[in-house]
């Protein structure tokens, strides 16, 4: 068992690993930060353990020589472990529940292999089994893979909240933390109230994860949600990072304006910022790590890395998770009416999109209608909202692998999502439903995986407040009104936000990271069908995987 550490806390050799327990039984490596360490600790004690180092993931070790493998409940972090029994001869691997941290394996003719990228895996010889049409498939669906799929037939991705065992009589997996759903029962009081404990919970969140002996910054969208982070940790913070972009005057998607706004929030809390420039981005790299991505954003959190690595930082805070826990997309904001639209209605909306077919250069607002209406037009919802999600159709995937629509049909890519969408609660709204399918699946398998790889690729690690597993839990019973409110979407953090930020950054339209679409790939993979963004995102992942192909094939 082999281990590469970034020291935070604890920068002394006592928190090298790989570390065994007390007894010597047990063998651990570790990757990630455990918040509630310090109270887990107290715990141990009190049944006599004791401590080596002031290394957070120590805690692991004793509170396994105590509980097993239930302790995994107990730990509010974001982690990949390992856990060699030299007793019962077993590996034990388990991903933090919301998939902050990834892990691999490949079980393959009783051979175990794990590791924290697939470029690991393949380093160690381990049959991969070659190219998965599938992963290749729902990477050319979402610009990502959601797991257990990857790029390679024999290497898995563990899902977050899971775990899996390995002994000489075979390879079992389960889930230790379940898929997270909304509760049907929600927690009760005034707007303003909920408003007002969103805040504490928002607050106590990012101190709670400021935990660390070395120098902390800031990746500075100019948004609500690292704005949040930015205001209750201002103090502590060294440096914030933005993305400028100098050779783009304005563009129909606003991104060129996000430094602005970066702009004012360091004003008000006197942060120093370094702007770094996007024009030069990237678009033919491949991460290191093996994984597939076509979104942009993750070449510029490389750059923000590189950067924040460059002044001497090891710890990044990031907004990313604040959209999938307060419902902040605009797909979130019509999930109500796809779920309660007619069924008799999908012929209409069929009729309605041949007449509002995207054409070239029609702006983003216009675009994002016609897929609204190509999503209404599924006579099943839940399709309907993975519609808009979908960067391609059956025939653009079946064109670009060389296969039949069969085998990369929507039924074929869609299915870790839908896995999701049936367990459910049957009395929780469709808006809440389709929440979590972006929270189980969506965003670990792109949001928080290009944070990470991108960020590790210069020794930074980043820190998501906005999913701290106790403020996550509390959102889930949040009821659907302070979620979207008047046609707002993520009323109840824009609400809070209005307390502490500027209301230039609260009231300015929603906008996603990354590059403007003129900026990414060509237009000539598809038929235009998905409009004028979305189709050269998609053309972007077609030069991505054909790069990707020659490299690995």
């Amino acid at each position: 068992v082999g281990h590469c550490r970034l020291s935070i806390n604890d920068l002394s050799e006592l928190g090298s690993q790989p570390m065994t327990s007390p007894s010597g039984r047990y063998l651990m490596v570790f990757n990630g930060e455990i918040y509630n360490s310090p109270e887990l600790r107290r715990e141990c004690e009190a049944f006599g353990s004791v401590f080596r180092s002031q290394m957070d993931g120590e805690v692991i070790l004793h509170l396994w020589e105590l509980e097993g493998s239930d302790c995994l409940k107990k730990l509010n972090g974001i982690f990949a472990i390992s856990i060699v029994d030299t007793i019962a001869k077993s590996v034990t691997i388990a991903r933090d529940p919301v998939g902050v941290k990834p892990l691999f394996y490949s079980y393959i003719d009783n051979r175990f292999g794990f590791a924290s990228e697939i470029a690991a895996l393949n380093a160690l010889g381990i049959n991969n089994g070659g190219l998965d049409p599938t992963g290749l498939a729902q990477f050319l669906t979402f610009l990502w893979i959601p797991a257990p799929n990857t790029p390679f037939k024999n290497i898995k991705a563990l899902r977050p909240g899971e775990m899996a065992v390995y002994t000489n009589s075979g390879f079992v997996s389960k889930r230790f933390s379940p898929v997270f759903t909304a509760t049907s029962s929600t927690i009760s009081g005034t707007p303003s109230d909920l408003v007002a404990e969103v805040s504490a919970k928002i607050r106590q969140a990012a101190n709670r994860q400021l935990l660390s002996d070395v120098p902390i910054g800031i990746m500075a969208s100019g948004g609500v949600d690292s704005g949040l982070i930015w205001a209750h940790t201002s103090k502590y913070l060294s440096l914030a990072y933005s993305i400028s972009w100098d050779l783009i005057q304005k563009d129909s998607e606003g991104i060129s304006d996000d430094l602005a706004s970066a702009r004012l929030v360091a004003s008000k809390f006197q942060t120093k910022l370094r702007e770094i420039s996007g024009d030069d981005w990237d678009e033919s790299r491949l991460p290191p790590s093996a994984d597939l991505f076509a979104d942009p954003a993750y070449e510029l959190v490389r750059k923000m890395a590189i950067a924040a690595r460059e002044d001497g930082l090891k710890v990044l805070f990031s907004g990313q998770g604040g959209d999938e826990v307060f419902g902040g997309y605009r797909r979130h904001a019509v999930a109500r009416f796809i779920g309660s639209k007619p069924h008799f209605s999908s012929l209409f909306f069929k009729g309605l999109y041949n007449l509002f077919k995207m054409k070239p250069g029609m702006n983003i607002s216009k675009e994002y209608i016609s897929r609204l209406v190509l999503a209404l037009s599924e006579g099943d919802r839940e399709k309907g909202y993975l519609q808009l999600c979908s960067y391609s159709t059956q025939k653009d995937r079946a064109n670009a692998l060389g296969l039949t629509t069969a085998e990369v049909s929507d039924d074929v890519v869609y299915k870790e999502h839908l896995e999701v969408f049936a367990v459910q609660p049957p009395n929780i709204s469709f808006l809440r439903k389709a929440m979590s399918v972006d929270l189980n699946v969506y965003l670990p398998g792109l949001g928080l995986s290009y944070v990470d790889r991108a960020s590790m690729e210069a020794g930074i690690e980043v820190r998501v407040p906005l999913v701290d597993l106790e403020l996550l839990k509390y959102s889930l019973a949040l009821p659907d009104s302070v979620l979207i409110r008047r046609g707002t979407t993520k009323w109840i953090a824009k609400q809070a936000a209005l307390a502490v930020l500027p209301p230039e950054t609260v009231e300015r339209p929603k906008r996603s990271f990354g590059a403007p679409a003129s900026q990414v790939g060509s237009n000539t993979n598809n038929d235009n069908s998905r409009g004028y963004r979305q189709s050269r995102y998609f053309s972007h992942a077609c030069q991505v995987l054909e790069k990707y192909t020659e490299k690995f094939a």
